[in-house]
């Protein structure tokens, strides 16, 4: 079994029975944070916010009159950010992410040597949960200071720091491809993979899951270079390692392993083996439909896309009717997230468009 599927299964037990034990608020909010994070390594994302938004109801009041709650409410408000953003609900995740990062803010300007940590990890969230609503241009500035932090900081203790530098490093360098930098992007992504390599030889069971994540984004960095052949060597070893991880963890490491197979596809097809990539993206969407089936909101956007390109896979296979099924189904998909959240899905569902109407004009078999 997966060290975070027991740790949750037993804090759950030991977390209900102390909880009839206290009445003390206080108590009983760190008992419902400390199992939120527990169900969240989980993979329980769903259950982890429910625990997560109990402990914040509790802390808000206990703050009002006592500021020293003002700590764990706000790494409560930063967890329920991440929570929210994993179930699809993005908007919803804004607003508690960048409470935390205004609450940790004022902590480190009065106690930097505390709260500096915190305050870099509110941070790195809150360029992430910008970058989801499509505001790549805000998502820059805190993924800067974040990074900018955890630098400082690994410099003095890296056992302590150097994880938090890799993962600030990860989400710098995909903020500045977001804005097309990818040159200056490239090479944070390969120092956070270098970082990440050396603490996974240490330590596999704690860092294996975070050296896929760097390699991931060194992938694409790599890939969006022209650096396509040793984007391939590190996309095939990111599929490896989230296979191991999904067969004893399959809540955690599914949507990751799907993502994996993903850029792997894109990777494929951009070497002409096409084939491979129709098969790898066709795994893609297998997982992705099984998660949505789960958690609709959280995953149609990524079926959608897997859809996308498994549809223009296929068409450049000459298979036009399958080319057309899966595009016409990314096309459902998008269109109520377009309606919604225009600025974010409007374009992406254009693009599918015109690229299905270039696949009606292939011949049919």
């Amino acid at each position: 079994m997966d060290l975070d599927i027991a740790a949750a299964a037993i804090t759950t037990y030991l977390t209900g029975h102390r909880l009839a034990q206290t009445d003390d608020p206080a108590e009983r909010a760190a008992l419902h944070a400390v199992h939120a994070v527990r169900l969240g390594h989980a993979g329980r994302h769903e259950s982890a916010l429910e625990e997560a938004e109990r402990a914040i109801g509790i802390l808000r009041h206990l703050a009002g009159n006592d500021p020293r709650a003002l700590p764990q409410l706000a790494a409560s408000l930063n967890g329920a950010g991440i929570y929210l953003s994993v179930l699809g609900r993005r908007e919803d995740a804004l607003s508690p992410t960048a409470e935390a990062a205004r609450i940790f803010r004022k902590l480190a300007d009065s106690d930097p040597d505390r709260y500096r940590h915190e305050l870099a990890i509110a941070l790195t969230n809150l360029g992430n949960r910008l970058s989801d609503l499509g505001r790549p241009k805000q998502a820059l500035a805190p993924a800067e200071e974040a990074a900018g932090i955890y630098r400082a900081l690994s410099a003095v203790d890296p056992g302590e720091h150097l994880p938090y530098f890799s993962a600030s490093l990860i989400n710098l360098s995909n903020r500045l491809a977001e804005l097309g930098r990818h040159g200056d992007a490239l090479p944070i992504a390969e120092e956070a993979a270098t970082i990440d390599r050396r603490l996974t030889r240490t330590d596999p069971q704690s860092h294996l899951p975070e050296l896929a994540k760097s390699l991931n984004a060194l992938a694409i960095r790599l890939a969006n270079v022209g650096q396509v052949s040793t984007a391939l060597d590190r996309a095939e070893e990111v599929v490896g390692i989230y296979r191991g991880l999904a067969r004893t963890n399959p809540d955690a490491y599914l949507r990751d392993l799907a993502v994996s197979l993903h850029n792997l596809g894109k990777i494929l097809f951009l070497l002409g083996n096409v084939d491979q990539a129709c098969g790898v993206a066709e795994e893609s969407v297998d997982i992705r439909r099984m998660l949505v089936r789960k958690n609709p909101e959280a995953y149609v956007f990524l079926l959608a896309t897997s859809l996308q390109n498994l549809a223009v896979y296929r068409a450049n296979l000459g298979l036009r009717e399958e080319a057309l099924s899966a595009a016409d189904e990314a096309i459902e998909y998008l269109e109520p997230l377009a309606e919604r959240l225009p600025e974010m899905f409007a374009a992406i569902l254009a693009g599918i468009r015109q690229a299905r109407a270039e696949m009606t004009r292939l011949p049919s078999r």
